[in-house]
């Protein structure tokens, strides 16, 4: 008995670790289990450490002689070496590495806001799958309660044994509807586990707006005010922006190379009788292999500046596209929602089928009507949500 108790207990704890009521409850948990930004967080801090290599100086050189010629003559020659090419000494690898490492943040920015915005859609078809299943299961028991009734009917002599095949075959098609809603449920469960690192999460809310809790943003009025703030926050553009920047950056170390790379240490040169010591200077001037590199980088900042534009404009159109999208269902879903509450007869219905008011063809028709009304208008909510994700997927 003991070792049962500590078992549920157990299975308890397990069972508030794997549930989540709320949408950041369950964005925290994907950010800190999600392979795919484990992965990406790795290859950042590698591609950083490659940019951070790239503002120091090239390795020193040390060079030692050891020479012997006739009558035991001998001498040996000793040399150290650092080398500064004049972008380093001026700061302008720094500025370039800065520029680089933006743009790994920027890619992993990316990438957070296209897992976390899938985790998100998926809670909300959860969510909204969660208030389906639960009409379905009001509509089975209303189905059960008919085949009952017309059970009773038809063992009284007050009803044919064809409409109680009727309430059956009712019945049947309800928890068809019922079970492919089930289906739907763990498919999409299974689907945010697989976002969560393996871990289940549980999505048992019904409420989207009790769900969707502090991250809850409401369509804004003025479109040109929105896209004013979302293309602030947009990686997207943000990465354009930032290309820009770092190819030029590029361009003026290219420029830089153009100029003589310094080189100076120190050397001591011993022979059998005389001995010297001093420091020694170098210059290495670049004549043949700068202007290739610089028309490049010259072409790199033009292609970036135009793409800048291009993706400013495209995203812009997308915006709206989506922006339209969204106010269209919402003025939609809003309306429908409105037209399903101002219509719910059920009980109307049910004391009509009581009394024998309504057959039971009209009965089960009636209902299924108010029942498919229920449904699309919860589809119209759920394609309404799923759009405001996506168009608020910058500020995630």
């Amino acid at each position: 008995m003991r070792k049962h108790v500590i078992l549920s207990i157990l299975t308890l704890f397990v069972g508030c670790l794997c549930s989540a009521q709320t949408l950041s409850q369950v964005l925290q948990s994907v950010e800190s289990r999600n392979a795919t930004l484990r992965s990406a967080q790795w290859r950042k801090v590698a591609e950083e450490e490659e940019w951070t290599g790239r503002t120091r100086p090239a390795n020193p050189e040390v060079e030692f002689n050891y020479l012997w010629g006739g009558s035991d003559a001998r001498r040996h020659d000793f040399r150290v070496t650092q080398s500064f090419d004049m972008a380093l000494l001026s700061g302008l690898r720094s500025k370039e590495a800065a520029s680089g490492r933006e743009l790994l943040a920027i890619e992993y920015r990316a990438t957070r806001q296209e897992i976390l915005l899938e985790a998100e859609k998926i809670c909300i078809e959860l969510v909204y799958n969660n208030a389906l299943r639960e009409a379905l299961r009001h509509h089975l028991g209303d189905a059960d309660h008919l085949v009952d009734a017309y059970t009773r009917k038809v063992e009284l002599g007050d009803a044919s044994v064809l409409e109680l095949n009727n309430a059956r075959l009712h019945r049947s098609e309800v928890s068809g509807k019922l079970s492919r809603a089930e289906l739907e449920h763990r498919k999409l469960s299974l689907d945010l586990a697989r976002l969560n690192g393996g871990e289940a999460l549980e999505v048992t809310e019904t409420d989207i707006d009790a769900f969707l809790d502090e991250l809850s943003r409401p369509l804004p009025e003025s479109f040109e005010e929105y896209f004013a703030l979302a293309s602030e926050q947009s990686p997207a553009l943000a990465y354009v922006r930032e290309q820009v920047e770092f190819r030029s950056s590029q361009l003026k170390v290219e420029k830089a190379q153009r100029l003589p790379e310094l080189t100076m240490g120190y050397m001591s040169e011993i022979a059998s009788e005389e001995a010297y010591r001093g420091v020694t200077f170098g210059v290495s001037i670049p004549l043949w292999n700068r202007s290739p590199s610089i028309r490049r980088a010259k072409a790199s900042l033009n292609a970036a500046r135009s793409e800048q534009q291009e993706a400013l404009l495209a995203c812009r159109h997308q915006i709206a596209s989506q922006y339209a999208e969204a106010e269209g269902l919402r003025e939609l879903s809003t309306e429908r929602r409105r037209s399903f509450e101002e219509a719910d007869s059920r009980e109307f219905l049910k004391k009509a089928q009581a009394q024998g008011e309504i057959s039971v063809i009209d009965y089960i028709s009636e209902l299924d009507l108010f029942y498919e009304n229920l449904e699309e208008t919860l589809d119209t909510e759920k394609d309404y949500r799923l759009a405001l994700a996506a168009l608020n997927a910058v500020f995630l």
